[in-house]
């Protein structure tokens, strides 16, 4: 886009010639939050939730196929779950709610877990912090 300001001030004029190109079409991922879950023994347990969002920046209007990437360090049997793998322009801001389920016995610490969407000829992707407690099944608060 080009835009020509002229100030006229007199019998003199001066011009100035702006030239401004839109942002490329591109996207970025966001996440609400990191998750976390409790394993009780040998069960196998569900985490909490985090929503993942698509920003789209310039004109970019293309749909956006999510998935796991990696998962680091790896856990052996989590398996995965995203509501909405495949969102379109009106479902950005609203995403996809992102849990796993951990399988039990599984020992405490935190993984990484790698989320990308796919769209528009371009990859991108957002890191979620997956942190697992351990409870024993004998013990009971009281």
């Amino acid at each position: 886009y080009t835009l020509t300001c002229t100030n006229v001030t007199g019998s003199a004029a001066r011009s100035v010639t702006v030239t401004v190109n839109p942002p490329t079409p591109d996207f970025t991922l966001a996440k609400t939050n990191d998750i976390e879950v409790t394993i009780v023994g040998g069960v196998p347990s569900v985490s909490s939730k985090s929503t993942v969002t698509v920003d789209a920046v310039g004109s970019f209007a293309n749909a956006i196929d999510l998935s796991v990437l990696s998962i680091a360090p790896a856990i052996p049997g989590i398996t995965y779950s995203l509501s909405n793998p495949n969102l379109t322009t009106g479902e950005y801001a609203g995403g996809s709610l992102f849990s796993v389920t951990v399988p039990g016995p599984t020992a405490s610490g935190t993984s990484v877990i790698t989320i990308q969407g796919i769209g528009g000829g371009l990859t991108r992707t957002v890191n979620v912090l997956l942190t697992i407690f351990g409870k024993d099944p004998e013990f009971e608060n009281f």
